[in-house]
């Protein structure tokens, strides 16, 4: 018995097969092509946050830094804007400090600031879970708050900006596509805003180290003029000699509008002495005479505590005043208690 091929069942699948492979070569090609397109994003995305990094490393002033890192970022990436909040721990609020474009000039200029706790809003949610929110489609999230500055987002990503469990702020940015950010993104921008971070705190301690520097300079300053002036009066023996050339050198060493100096008689505080930098050319009444035990007097306050006080206010001024007060052109006094017979 010879067995004959069974033409007619090889003719019938052989098509089917042939279609089956063609289906998993389309497939696999498919595959291969989505994978090669979102590892070239990846790659160029990764690239792009290394270059905006490497720019932003070396900016020590936040007021260049912030608005050239959000201009970079809405460029490079393609999104629609990009902006950033800085959190206030004293008011509990994110503050807008910069933002790309006109939308973000007039949000900065507007004192745009979210509070903390605000439950609608991605920023604060971000600020509060120190982790990434993304919206991917903002139509469909019923508790998105919209921008009227934005009209064309729709969809966004709130990243933190931290440094260990310190939140220093948020880096919001927004699209114009739905669903335009993935997880690549989030791990790009996270790695980004890592970096941004590290650059604020950087530049938040160099504008400290800053003032530190400058207030040494401040007080070395004025210890010279306070020698100066020690030189100037060391040889002065009389007292209505020595007391008009210490009014008048101290008020013109440290640019103060007027000097004065009260000694206590019998009468009670009384005015023996005024001096003027060049700025100041309003009267003043030289018979001036305080009693030692009014209780509405800044002067009479000093003299019974015996120690300095500072008034950096007319108002704290004028409200202690016993009667009405002279004419002056200072609105920061200090005033210390010299003692009977100086």
């Amino acid at each position: 018995m010879v067995l004959e091929p069974n033409n007619t069942l090889e003719a019938s699948t052989s098509p089917n097969l042939a279609s089956g492979f063609d289906e998993v070569v389309d497939q696999l090609r498919d595959m291969m092509g989505s994978l090669q397109f979102r590892v070239s994003n990846l790659t160029n995305n990764l690239r792009v946050a290394s270059e905006v990094s490497t720019q932003i490393a070396t900016i020590l002033d936040l007021e260049q830094l912030l608005p050239i890192t959000v201009e970079t970022v809405k460029e490079r990436f393609g999104l629609y804007h990009a902006h950033i909040y800085l959190y206030d721990p004293f008011t509990n609020m994110l503050v807008m400090k910069a933002g790309s474009g006109e939308a973000g000039r007039m949000m900065k200029s507007a004192k745009h600031q979210i509070p903390l706790d605000a439950e609608k809003s991605l920023v604060a949610r971000a600020a509060r879970n120190d982790q990434p929110e993304v919206i991917k489609d903002v139509l469909q999230e019923p508790n998105y708050l919209p921008n009227p500055l934005l009209p064309h987002t729709r969809s966004e990503m709130a990243i933190p900006l931290s440094i260990g469990e310190r939140v220093l702020g948020v880096l919001d940015v927004q699209a114009v596509e739905v669903g335009f950010f993935n997880e690549i993104d989030i791990q790009v921008h996270s790695t980004l805003a890592d970096q941004l971070a590290v650059a604020i705190e950087n530049a938040e301690i160099f504008s400290r180290m800053q003032d530190i520097q400058f207030e040494l300079e401040q007080r070395n300053y004025e210890m010279e003029i306070a020698a100066q002036i020690s030189s100037q009066v060391a040889n002065i023996l009389q007292l209505d000699e020595l007391l008009p050339k210490l009014a008048k050198s101290i008020a013109n060493g440290f640019n103060i509008n007027r000097v004065n100096i009260f000694l206590l008689t019998q009468e009670g505080l009384t005015l023996v002495a005024s001096g003027k930098s060049g700025k100041d050319d309003m009267p003043f009444d030289e018979a001036w005479v305080v009693t030692l035990d009014s209780q509405n007097c800044f002067l009479s306050a000093v003299a019974r505590a015996k120690e300095p006080m500072l008034f950096t206010t007319w108002l704290l001024i004028r409200a202690l005043w016993a009667t009405t007060p002279p004419p002056i052109a200072s609105h920061a006094w200090v005033f210390r208690l010299l003692p009977q017979g100086v």
